[in-house]
């Protein structure tokens, strides 16, 4: 799904798969519902166009799939995921 586009109806799909699954691994998910909300709220607000969502999609598609393929992995792999999706969530 978070290939599909990081668009506000896409946002919305995920928030609510993640929320499912926080108490599974609130620290991944938990990162995951502040980020989706935060997404969601700039578009609320307008101020995402087609050049600013190309550019989010480019900076967050791969540390979000590359998060949740550490979900399973040991914690040091998961911790790095969770510190690469921040940073570049940052730089935003």
């Amino acid at each position: 799904m978070i290939n599909s586009g990081l668009y506000e109806d896409n946002l919305r799909e995920l928030l609510q798969l993640v929320r499912q699954h926080f108490f599974e691994r609130p620290a991944l998910y938990g990162s995951l519902i502040s980020l989706l909300q935060s997404l969601i709220g700039e578009f609320a607000n307008g101020h995402i166009d087609a050049v600013l969502l190309n550019h989010i999609e480019q900076t967050l598609t791969q540390p979000m799939l590359d998060a949740l393929a550490a979900e399973s992995a040991p914690s040091h792999t998961l911790l790095n995921a969770l510190n690469a999706l921040h940073t570049a969530w940052y730089k935003l």
